[in-house]
């Protein structure tokens, strides 16, 4: 089940509050631990100091340019200061989420087309 949090709503489809915050799990896919694998420790750190804050306060990012809904289930994490590398994920319960893949702004056509591909 991918469960889509709008954020412009008061409860969302999942039956978690707005105001409420939800502290997530995180799932990895092969796919992503091999990307994440060959980045560079300062992109690595960059992530996980991201991926922290997900868990601890469910907060994605402070603005839409640093997360993005791709609709049908697919969200983007944005990191500009990294060379416009982004991370792909889902929704995959209520305090869950499943990191699919991740890329950079000039593969993010093909990278969208693969992480939908885990979502089908």
């Amino acid at each position: 089940m991918v469960c889509e949090i709008p954020h412009f709503s008061l409860e969302n489809k999942c039956g978690i509050p707005h105001n409420r915050k939800v502290k997530y799990s995180i799932q990895k896919t092969t796919e992503y631990d091999i990307w994440f694998d060959g980045l560079t420790t300062k992109a690595q750190a960059s992530i996980e100091k991201r991926l922290k804050n997900i868990t601890e306060t469910g907060h994605f990012g402070k603005n839409p340019n640093k997360h993005k809904d791709l609709g049908e289930g697919l969200e983007e994490l944005k990191f500009h200061d990294q060379n416009g590398m982004r991370i792909y994920f889902a929704r995959t319960g209520e305090a869950e989420i499943t990191l699919l893949l991740g890329g950079f702004k000039n593969g993010q056509s093909k990278d969208i087309k693969k992480a939908r591909g885990f979502l089908d």
